[in-house]
């Protein structure tokens, strides 16, 4: 399991632009998790798979993201992963709808 502390010492090791990236994809998962489940609502969380280049190409217009720093993100996170209809490998991510973490 990864802590708190793992993650604040992986974030320690990085350079301000690093660090940055970090920022802006710390804001995009802030309604999304690594696990199914439910919102404050009792909703269920829906699933919305995406692939690293997915990933940066929604936050593209923020800045540019490193392939290998969004990896590494998920992997910090314990997201893990599902295969598509299309045999294609994703990050298993589940989305609050609602906005309401």
């Amino acid at each position: 399991m990864v802590t708190d502390e793992i993650i604040q010492e992986w974030k320690d090791k990085m350079d301000e632009h690093e660090r940055n990236q970090v920022s802006v994809l710390d804001a995009y998962f802030t309604n999304r998790r690594n696990l199914p489940g439910k919102n404050i609502l009792d909703d269920d969380l829906i699933e919305a798979p995406k692939s690293t280049a997915e990933i940066i190409d929604e936050l593209s217009e923020m800045m540019p993201l490193s392939i290998r720093l969004v990896a590494d993100y998920m992997m910090k996170h314990e997201y893990g992963f599902t295969t598509s209809a299309d045999g294609i490998i994703k990050w298993a991510i589940w989305r609050d709808m609602s906005g309401l973490m």
